[in-house]
């Protein structure tokens, strides 16, 4: 029985020929477009969308009346960088991952490289790294401990910051236990005696967040209480309707670890009642532009998302172009959005 190869398989297969052709062949002339589609058995509108590719990468120039030519790559220049990201990753459904990806897309675009998106799972043993690659996700620990001297460097982000650096890799992450401890102080400081955190023990971010809170709340008189969660609106908007909060006069605090969750978590407890609502002070983390919204009332500790995606690719490009440059860990401090300036990383 005959089987077709998918179109989108022949097509890569198509553009890694023509790409190696013309690395083969720098500083030359190549083939006419009809030797070229005729030697790939493709049409001659496919190559020209290949050649179109590759010369917005740098890589060809088309010259009217003498053909195309393969120029000598730039080494200091990142062509195709792979954005790996984590499987359990949904796009669409957190602001927070998807203003982070937009920004990076932004950047890579800036530097003139194709952005080559691939979703990896814990167990997928095949990816590609292209010229270099940045991961989101936890899965990013897996990719960087398996690297090869020789392969492309990779900057992960959000990371465990017990993972160590690599020869060509660095790590981006955050210093979240401080940002649990700057929360723990505003909770103090609107005299919450009665504080709860939000969030997930087995995420990195999260469990350093706590830790943070509960280094803060050392020496005080406070009763701290964690609720295990999933990260989403819809977690948070079902935990709020749900929960009974308790009946005081005082003050009580809520620490939820990621914007997202703070959003839906507020939207719920809005619908016991307007006097409850405002009895509560929520501290969340992230810093997106939805958590600004007054009439939620919640208080985020920023993360510089521009800064972190410009790093990000500066970092690849440092470590793609210089046979001395050594990963490096980044720590990256988060600030209330009300003083959302981008703060510069401290290395």
């Amino acid at each position: 029985m005959k089987t077709n190869t998918p179109r989108t398989i022949v097509d890569r297969q198509a553009e890694e020929k023509v790409r190696r052709l013309v690395l083969q062949m720098a500083g030359q002339r190549l083939p006419s477009e009809r030797d070229l589609a005729v030697d790939l058995q493709i049409s001659r509108p496919r190559l020209r969308t290949i050649l179109a590719n590759l010369r917005a990468e740098g890589l060809i120039e088309q010259k009217i009346g003498s053909g195309t030519y393969a120029l000598k790559p730039d080494k200091d220049r990142l062509h195709r960088v792979a954005v790996l990201i984590d499987e359990r990753l949904k796009l669409g459904d957190d602001p927070f991952v998807s203003y982070l990806f937009e920004c990076l897309q932004d950047n890579l675009q800036s530097e003139g490289a194709r952005c080559m998106i691939e979703r990896v799972g814990d167990s997928d043993a095949s990816y590609r790294l292209e010229d270099g690659a940045i991961t989101l996700g936890l899965v990013g620990a897996r990719i960087i401990e398996e690297m090869r001297p020789t392969d492309p460097p990779v900057v992960g982000l959000f990371l465990n910051s017990d993972l160590r650096p690599k020869r060509r890799a660095s790590i981006f992450t955050l210093e979240d236990k401080q940002a649990g401890v700057t929360a723990a102080e505003f909770m103090i400081e609107k005299g919450c005696k009665q504080v709860f955190f939000v969030g997930r023990r087995d995420i990195p971010a999260s469990r350093e967040r706590l830790e943070g809170v509960e280094a803060g709340f050392a020496g005080h008189d406070i009763n701290l209480t964690v609720i295990e969660s999933h990260l989403s609106y819809a977690a948070g908007l079902q935990l709020g309707l749900d929960w009974d909060l308790p009946k005081t006069s005082e003050p009580i605090g809520i620490i939820v670890t990621n914007d997202w969750l703070a959003v839906g978590l507020r939207t719920g407890l809005r619908r016991h009642g307007a006097q409850q609502f405002d009895s509560v002070f929520v501290v969340s983390f992230d810093g997106i532009p939805i958590a600004s919204d007054k009439t939620l009332d919640i208080h985020s500790l920023a993360i510089p998302i521009q800064a972190i995606a410009h790093d990000a690719v500066a970092e690849l490009r440092n470590l793609s172009s210089s046979p001395v440059a050594v990963g490096r860990l980044v720590r990256y401090p988060l600030a209330w959005m009300r003083d959302r300036p981008e703060v510069p990383a401290e290395g």
